[in-house]
């Protein structure tokens, strides 16, 4: 009898690791919500630093290629929104730390219309899906 009150004691604390264990542990999150929540953060960083100096806001950008060159595009981004995003994060890449918003904008002239294209379908992307109101905050 002893016997049985301990198995059925051992039975029922595992019982209860397992069950506590399993509600602890919070889902990863996918590749879109760590897209946005990066998106998100160079969003208001930009709307925090718009009177900034041109080396912040140059900065703010190298930042945000940098983190969004790690991460996996989102399965909903479409693959233009894709190539878009990509030429993006190579054109801040190539921007000198000194230089300033005007030179920036100057490099998109050198930019075919296709690649136009595809960062316009990046912006609708990550406005869309990232900054409406509908999107829920991680």
């Amino acid at each position: 009898m002893r016997f049985v009150r301990l198995a059925a004691a051992l039975l029922l604390a595992g019982a209860v690791a397992v069950g506590c264990g399993n509600g602890d542990a919070e889902p990863e999150a996918t590749a879109e919500e760590k897209f946005c929540a990066a998106f998100r953060d160079y969003y208001e960083r930009s709307e925090k630093n718009a009177g900034e100096k041109d080396a912040v806001i140059v900065a703010s950008m190298k930042e945000f290629a940098e983190e969004a060159d790690g991460l996996t595009p989102p399965k909903s981004m479409s693959s233009d929104a894709k190539a878009g995003l990509q030429a993006w994060i190579d054109l801040i890449a190539d921007v000198p730390d000194d230089a300033s918003q005007a030179e920036v904008a100057e490099l998109s002239q050198k930019l075919s219309p296709k690649q136009i294209e595809q960062l316009d379908a990046y912006y609708l992307y990550a406005n869309a899906r990232c900054l409406s109101a509908a999107t829920p905050t991680s």
